[in-house]
Parts: C-alpha cells; sequence; structure tokens
C-alpha cells in the first residue's frame, strides 16, 4: 500500500534521472550517422509529403475560414495571426494521427528491427520472427480475440479524447506542450510496442512493467511527443523516434545481459 502511493511522486523523479528523454534526441543523431538508414526513410518520402500538403491544404481550407473570423471578431486583425497558427498546429496533429495509421507503421516496424540487427541484438529480432512464423491454432487465435473484445467498449471514450486532445491542440503556442504532457506515457509505451511483440509479452507483463516503469514512458514520451507536434516536420521525426526507441531497447538489453539472469522490474 505504502509503495502504491508513493508510486505517482515517484513517476516524476524517474522521469527526470532516468535519462530516457534523451533517447528521441539519439534517434535523430543515429540517423544522420547511419547512411544505411536513409533509404528507409526515402521509400515514404514522397507519399509522406504528399499526403501532408493534401492534410494542410484540407485543413485550411475547412477549418481557417470560420476560427479566422471568431478571431477577428473577439481579437481584432490581430487573431488572423492566431487563427492562421492554431489550423497549423491542427494539420499538424491530424497528420501526425493519420499518418502513423496509414504511411509509417511498417517502415517504422522495419527500421526498428534494423537498428536492432545493426547493433547486434539479432536474438531479439530473430525470435520475433520465429513466432511470426509459427502458425497459431484457431482456438488459440479465436481466444486472444475474445480477451481482446472489452478494449473496444472504450472505443467512443477513444474517440472523445481524440476530439478533446485536438481541441487543446490547437491553443496557440502552450497547446501542443499541453498534449505532449497529457499523452507522455502513453506514446512511451507505444513506443515499446515492437519490443513487447517481439519478446512474447503478454497484456498482463506489459501492464507490470509500465506500472513499474512510468517516469521512464513519461520521460521519452514527453520529447518524442514535442517532436512529432512541430509542424511538417513532424513525419521525419515520426521516423526517428523509431530508432530512438529501437536504441532505448538496446540499452535494456545490455543492461539485462550485465545482470546475468537476475530478476528485473524492466524487460
Amino acid at each position: 500500500m505504502i509503495a502504491d502511493t508513493k508510486r505517482p511522486l515517484q513517476a516524476p523523479i524517474n522521469m527526470i534521472f532516468s535519462g530516457t528523454y534523451l533517447f528521441p534526441l539519439y534517434g535523430i543523431y543515429y540517423f544522420i550517422i547511419h547512411p544505411s538508414l536513409w533509404p528507409f526513410y526515402l521509400t515514404i518520402l514522397v507519399p509522406e509529403l504528399v499526403f501532408i500538403l493534401l492534410i494542410y491544404v484540407v485543413s485550411y481550407i475547412l477549418l481557417f475560414p470560420a476560427q479566422a473570423i471568431v478571431a477577428v471578431v473577439l481579437a481584432g486583425p490581430g487573431g488572423l495571426v492566431g487563427s492562421w497558427i492554431s489550423v497549423l498546429q491542427q494539420a499538424s496533429h491530424i497528420s501526425t494521427i493519420l499518418c502513423s495509421i496509414l504511411v509509417l507503421p511498417e517502415v517504422q516496424r522495419v527500421v526498428f528491427d534494423a537498428v536492432l540487427s545493426r547493433e547486434f541484438q539479432n536474438d531479439v529480432v530473430l525470435l520475433g520472427k520465429l513466432r511470426r512464423v509459427v502458425k497459431v491454432p484457431f482456438l488459440v487465435r479465436l481466444g486472444h480475440l475474445v480477451y481482446f473484445l472489452p478494449a473496444l467498449l472504450v472505443l467512443p471514450w477513444v474517440i472523445l479524447r481524440g476530439i478533446v486532445l485536438l481541441g487543446l491542440s490547437s491553443v496557440p503556442y502552450i497547446g501542443p506542450i499541453i498534449v505532449a504532457i497529457l499523452q507522455a506515457s502513453t506514446k512511451g509505451l507505444q513506443s515499446h510496442s515492437r519490443y513487447f511483440a517481439l519478446k512474447g509479452f503478454d497484456r498482463r507483463q506489459v501492464t507490470a512493467i509500465y506500472r513499474e516503469n512510468t517516469g521512464q514512458y513519461m520521460g521519452y514520451g514527453f520529447i518524442a511527443n514535442l517532436l512529432d507536434s512541430i509542424p511538417i516536420l513532424n513525419l521525419f521525426f515520426m521516423f526517428t523516434n523509431a530508432i530512438g526507441s529501437a536504441l532505448w531497447v538496446v540499452s535494456i538489453e545490455e543492461q539485462i545481459k550485465e545482470i546475468e539472469g537476475e530478476p528485473s522490474d524492466f524487460p
């Protein structure tokens, strides 16, 4: 009970001292100094630019006129600047969500595996590939489906949360920072989804890992979210964030090998 009451206080402290907030920045540096990773990004660069351009054009056509009118009525001609920035941030938020679903998932997975392989963590990647090859019995797959059905019940809440976050992200200057804070731990945990799949961790194990390392995930997720909120460049940073999360996994695996089989709260 005492440990549970201390956990909310420990998370911010662990976030500061863990250093995980540096991994998104390491991802950028690692990408720059390793040209072998550039082709992965170049494969999505053109469709990414076209997709982003379309999102920004549609956003300004649909959102800017109404917001500009309201801003001018409330703040005078200077309100045009605020409404322009607001729509820019909204378009950036929308492009981040859509590209994370439609454009980036496969290339993020590939570059994640590539970084692990380059850093001599082939055993982790190979383990995951073997699991994908093994044929899962029908009853097992059906059981997994039934297990995840309750998650569909929170879909209305997810949609509502998305709308609220979109509204917050449109607040000039401070909106993206607020969203980055609110979504920090979720972003950090999502960054390890590929790692959890490769290691074969189930939902309960992931939950336990998150509870013991919330601060680390908050630190990584906050900086990653800030990078993702930068208009135009956000899609590039989403790519380098995948590299950063892989480097974090490399660090984790090295720590595990140093422990040499001793129990650890982190995977």
